[in-house]
């Protein structure tokens, strides 16, 4: 929230972002606040607490406020992951300033994640990687334990989840590509196109430790259709997923921090087996 850090690492101003915002809050659209925590850079409890003060002043403290855990790369690698103790602290010092749903980001394995009732502490949404599932919340959006309003909009008739296959489809030929969750390493962006002039379909299988048989998610894709999708952990007893591309198709895979850390490497250019894309070198700097 200073300016002057802003500036200085953004290369821009931070009040017409903050006005943007607050626009649009008052227009009636849902909004959600993320924070990086640069590690010594922007991870301070006044930081935090100058970003509770916004939400809560300009715009409303049932607004989602996020605190996302940073990691080096790119121009910025002369430093090391968040803490995730500082996240904690900031969400604890957000919370105490009366916001009412603040959760950390590229964090796995807390439950700071989850969505609790302000009124009881009953467990409303439990969230792991990018699965969520609903345990305590009632159609219109209130605590299913006391009632309180939870600001939560739930969708209306929502669209249920494809059914997984058993096997993949015998009439097909698929290379296929075997990734381990390790360490921060839990996340696989993929990069697909059908090159073919009928359509294609791509899969997924999660690798769990407690439940092996989960199946084939299938992805289809039209003739020339280009796609881009992320496979991260979903369970804590997820080890890792496998992904099969049919031969119609080209793709390119690259292991990534978390689930939202982007690649910085060209994604358009390889293949399945060609272009398996490592981690960029860190090194511990000296200080």
């Amino acid at each position: 929230m200073d300016p002057k850090y802003y500036r200085k690492i953004t290369k821009g101003w931070i009040e017409p972002v903050l006005e943007a915002t607050e626009q649009v809050y008052r227009a009636g659209r849902h909004v959600e606040v993320s924070t990086l925590m640069v590690t010594d850079l922007s991870d301070s409890e006044q930081n935090a607490r100058d970003m509770a003060r916004f939400v809560g002043a300009r715009l409303g403290p049932e607004v989602p406020t996020h605190f996302v855990r940073f990691h080096p790369d790119y121009k910025m690698r002369d430093t090391i992951r968040t803490p995730v103790e500082r996240l904690e602290h900031a969400r604890r010092v957000a919370l105490d300033m009366g916001l009412e749903h603040v959760y950390l980001g590229n964090v796995y394995d807390t439950e700071s994640t989850n969505t609790w009732c302000r009124g009881c502490g009953l467990l409303q949404i439990t969230r792991y990687g990018l699965n969520a599932q609903l345990v305590g919340v009632t159609p219109d959006g209130r605590c299913s334990g006391c009632g309180l309003d939870a600001h939560i909009k739930r969708v209306p008739n929502p669209v249920a989840a494809q059914a997984p296959l058993d096997e993949l489809p015998a009439h097909e030929t698929y290379d296929s590509a075997h990734f381990d969750w390790y360490g921060d390493i839990r996340a696989v962006h993929v990069q697909v196109e059908n090159t073919s002039d009928r359509p294609q379909e791509v899969f997924h299988r999660r690798v769990r430790r407690d439940n092996p048989d989960t199946g084939w998610t299938r992805i289809a894709l039209a003739p020339r259709e280009s796609y881009r999708f992320i496979s991260a952990e979903s369970f804590s007893d997820e080890t890792g997923v496998v992904v099969a591309v049919p031969s119609g198709c080209t793709s390119s895979l690259h292991q990534v921090f978390d689930r939202a850390h982007f690649p910085t490497t060209e994604a358009a250019a390889g293949t399945l087996n060609a272009d398996i894309t490592p981690l960029p070198l860190y090194v511990r700097p000296t200080r």
